[in-house]
């Protein structure tokens, strides 16, 4: 591994020299020294420019090697923030939402509780029987994008993730109320009013848009006896699937 200091200090060097050999040669011409000896110096100098030239090269190769490093870590980057993402609707998929398991879980059982409100489209199987599945993906990207757009209206450092075909949730997080105290307390009242938050605001949203998406809805918190991730996802799956069947529903 190359070292910058290593470079600057080995470049001060030969620099210094080039300069102590001037100078000997300008006492040396001014004293009418031995033309042998100012041949010598000459040949001095010339051997510390090529060095100086040496090293410049060796400068902007490292430099141009640090360059390419640079592009490729933004490269990766880019990669892996595609690969977070689904790509019909642009929300956040089932990979990113691993790797907020351990946050998430953590923060819940050092008292800061995660909420999951689940959403499950109604009627996408008709319409993609009746209309074909590229408007089922129409859809699908309606509700998405009417999730999206209600987040300034509602709490904009939630997140909406498309689990797979008709299936959303929303992860609510901080879920602390002014006393310190968290929203299990009140038997998910914080997140009922979230939730419903976020629903009224999707549905304005889609009636605005003049989009007949429908969704059936459930959702669940974390608690202090039960951190889980998975768990959690499972109740609030459980609870928008009994919403579904109450509506007479089916579930795809």
């Amino acid at each position: 591994m190359f070292s910058e200091t290593d470079n600057t200090n080995g470049e001060e060097k030969i620099f210094q020299e080039l300069n102590d050999a001037r100078s000997d040669l300008r006492s040396l011409t001014q004293s009418g020294g031995e033309v042998g000896v100012i041949a010598s110096l000459q040949e001095r100098l010339s051997q510390l420019n090529a060095q100086i030239l040496k090293q410049d090269r060796i400068i902007a190769m490292q430099q141009g090697m640090l360059d390419a490093q640079a592009k490729e870590i933004a490269r990766q980057r880019e990669q892996i923030e595609k690969s977070w993402h689904d790509e019909l609707t642009g929300a956040y998929n089932r990979g990113y939402l691993k790797t907020q398991k351990d946050l998430l879980e953590n923060l819940s059982r050092v008292g800061f509780p995660f909420g999951i409100i689940f959403f499950d489209l109604d009627g996408l199987k008709k319409v993609n029987d009746t209309l074909g599945h590229a408007e089922g993906d129409a859809y699908i990207s309606a509700f998405a994008t009417a999730v999206n757009a209600v987040r300034d209206q509602t709490r904009p450092y939630d997140y909406c993730i498309r689990m797979g075909g008709d299936e959303f949730i929303v992860i609510v997080r901080d879920l602390v109320r002014d006393d310190g105290k968290d929203f299990t307390e009140d038997g998910e009242h914080g997140l009922v009013g979230i939730a419903e938050r976020i629903n009224n605001a999707i549905n304005d949203t889609l009636l605005m848009r003049n989009t007949p998406v429908r969704f059936s809805r459930g959702y669940a918190l974390s608690s202090s006896h039960n951190h889980s991730l998975d768990e959690t996802l499972n109740a609030a799956d459980s609870k928008a699937y009994e919403d579904k069947r109450s509506k007479g529903v089916q579930r795809v």
